[in-house]
């Protein structure tokens, strides 16, 4: 066969093509990957400046009150955020079905923000009392949260359907709007007032206003109120119920050791182990990048070795990160305490064991919301008991009341929801490998 100089010159132009496009779609990437640190950065500075201008007493009941959001939001999540990725990432060239989809997720939220509601905020209200908080103190406080609960409840959603389609800018423009509200509120508010019930209320408005930007960025599936497929209701439910307990427990070794010390220590104690907890900002914003940005991309694929191939980069930056960052803490933890104030130089010790502990958290977590995007959730099930035994385990071995020990205490706990996800993981692939079929806009 014959290459003429006209064949030859269309074959280079399309290498010529292909090579932009790949070029293209790094540039995009690493655009969103700087807007996505920049929305961090503003979020970890916030965090930081809450810890230096609050009084410890104020901050302990800040973090306590601010756990009922965190309950919440992941016992909603994987009927809302990770629930649209799930039903909405096969439905994404189709836009009658990705508008049934979102109108199936969008139609249980109320009904699982009630159950979640519930379940969210008894714990922190007694550990408010148990640390000196009064009772109006206490109640402002979780009433401030309850009224960001509802745009938690449509964020996530909202937001993994924007991100579906490509349109992460709009997304990403919603999470800046949020953090750059609740910065500007709480330095207003330092200047008159600030304290616990000012803080959480900065919040609240934060994500409100997030809200409001994916209400109008989403309209065009909204409009006409499609209906809600009950195919993918019952999928959702089903996901729902499968990861319930297990994100309840996930959530508890999150936040079991400010509980436990509460419980065994005093109010300082607590202010002291949730100024470590800022150091999870660092992962809390990988996690985050990996949620927006990495998760959306593996649900869209359908071949094995692709995904494969995908989430072995993923995963290995993620230890890269870690592995460094401990380092870092242990190098450098007076300078990090630096940023805390004064009032919280006596914990260079801590500093590193927490960003371990932060760290492998925070895997574990990404872990399963990637399990949770493909829906392979069967052995969920099983982290509550192996939880359990593991905590026990741990408590009776520590006996911990100090905030090194139930620093060991939580990377204990953290042991079968590590291992049951990368189970779960390893059988999902193994029955994805048994299907043949790939698909065509697997990207």
């Amino acid at each position: 066969m014959q290459h003429t100089p006209s064949s030859e010159a269309s074959n280079a132009g399309q290498t010529t093509s292909t090579k932009e496009q790949a070029l293209s779609r790094w540039k995009r990437f690493g655009l969103l990957t700087l807007l996505q640190g920049g929305i961090q950065a503003i979020s970890i500075g916030t965090g930081f400046l809450l810890v230096r201008w609050l009084t410890k007493t104020e901050f302990a009941w800040y973090t306590l009150g601010n756990s009922s959001t965190a309950v919440f939001t992941t016992l909603v999540d994987p009927g809302t955020g990770l629930g649209m990725q799930s039903v909405g990432g096969r439905a994404v060239g189709e836009t009658a079905r990705f508008r049934q989809a979102l109108a199936s997720v969008l139609s249980l939220r109320w009904r699982l923000g009630w159950v979640s509601a519930l379940l969210a905020l008894p714990i922190p209200f007694w550990l408010l009392l148990e640390n000196e908080a009064p009772l109006s103190i206490a109640v402002a406080i979780l009433g401030a949260n309850i009224l960001g609960f509802f745009a938690v409840l449509t964020n996530s959603s909202l937001s993994a359907a924007l991100k579906l389609q490509g349109r992460f800018r709009q997304a990403l423009l919603s999470d800046f709007v949020g953090v750059i509200a609740r910065l500007l509120l709480v330095g207003a508010a330092a200047l008159f007032w600030l304290d616990a019930i000012t803080a959480t209320l900065a919040a609240v408005v934060g994500v409100t206003w997030q809200y409001l930007i994916l209400r109008h960025a989403s309209t065009e599936w909204r409009e006409g109120q499609p209906q809600p497929s009950p195919d993918d209701q019952a999928l959702l439910l089903q996901q729902v119920g499968a990861m319930r307990f297990y994100n309840l427990f996930q959530f508890i070794q999150g936040q079991v050791g400010v509980w436990l010390l509460s419980i065994t220590a005093n109010v300082a104690a607590v202010a002291d182990f949730g100024a470590l907890s800022r150091l999870g900002s660092v992962f809390a914003a990988l996690a985050l990048l990996y949620y927006q940005l990495v998760i959306p991309t593996l649900s869209r694929s359908q071949t094995p070795r692709i995904l494969a191939g995908r989430l072995a980069l993923s995963a290995a930056a993620y230890v890269a990160a870690l592995a460094a960052f401990t380092v870092i803490g242990w190098l450098a933890a007076d300078w990090i305490l630096w940023l805390f104030g004064s009032a919280y130089t006596h914990l260079a010790k801590e500093v590193p064991w927490m960003i371990a502990h932060l760290g492998l958290y925070s895997f574990t977590v990404i872990l399963w919301w990637f399990n949770t995007s493909r829906g392979w959730v069967h052995l969920a099930r099983l982290n509550p008991p192996f939880t359990v035994l593991a905590q026990a385990g741990a408590y009776f071995a520590l006996r911990p009341d100090s905030v090194l020990e139930i620093i060991w205490f939580s990377m204990a706990a953290l042991v079968p929801s590590l291992v049951l996800g990368l189970a779960a993981g390893m059988s999902g692939f193994r029955k994805m490998a048994g299907i043949p079929k790939a698909s065509p806009k697997d990207v």
